[in-house]
């Protein structure tokens, strides 16, 4: 079996399940924006090629993220959040979930960055419908950069939702109910 489709295997991919109240929109989901102007102060952005704007459409909540192929559409478009999140003590148990709906492609990756380098998980999802998507953070389910072994998280500078995929006219990504746990807790949230 191949690493990537290991590791797309190993991220637990499953239709929405609202019966987990930890998903409600509340300030755990860090995608509740009603202005774009107000994710951009928070951090979010989009990738380069892409625009991002928050619509009034999402799964959880009221409003999500959309990032649309821009006027020069390129590989790798995505939504990226510029916000340090401390996963310091983070392991087998804790989750990122978020959902995410888009036109292209079957899979996305996810990429964290932090001081040691890059850690990033590829998953699959369903084209034109929302999927839910929970990732572990056990590190032993990530993969690194090259020169990039650390062996426990620590703060993570930059993330990026994105494909290679991504990268036609025409083409968009929605996310909503983006929300990092700790210990059963939320990590950070929304002001």
């Amino acid at each position: 079996m191949s690493v990537l489709l290991a590791l797309a295997l190993a991220a637990t991919v499953t239709r929405a399940d609202l019966t987990d109240p930890s998903l409600s929109a509340d300030p755990a989901d860090l995608i509740e924006f009603t202005r774009v102007e107000d994710a951009a102060k928070f951090g979010w952005d989009a990738l380069p090629g892409a625009v991002l704007s928050t619509v009034a459409e999402g799964k959880i909540g009221s409003h999500g993220l959309r990032a649309d192929a821009g006027a020069e559409p390129q590989e790798y478009m995505g939504i990226g959040l510029r916000h340090e999140i401390d996963l310091t003590g983070a392991g087998p148990g804790d989750r990122i979930v978020l959902f995410v709906e888009q036109n292209f492609g079957s899979g996305l990756a996810i990429n964290l960055r932090t001081a040691e380098g890059h850690a990033y998980r590829f998953f699959d999802v369903k084209q034109g419908q929302w999927t839910r998507v929970e990732l572990d953070l056990d590190l032993a389910s990530w993969s690194q950069d090259e020169g990039a072994q650390f062996d426990a998280w620590g703060p993570v500078e930059y993330l990026h939702i994105y494909s290679k995929g991504f990268d036609a006219a025409g083409e968009y990504m929605l996310l909503d109910g983006f929300a990092v746990f700790v210990g059963g807790e939320p990590v950070l949230v929304r002001p």
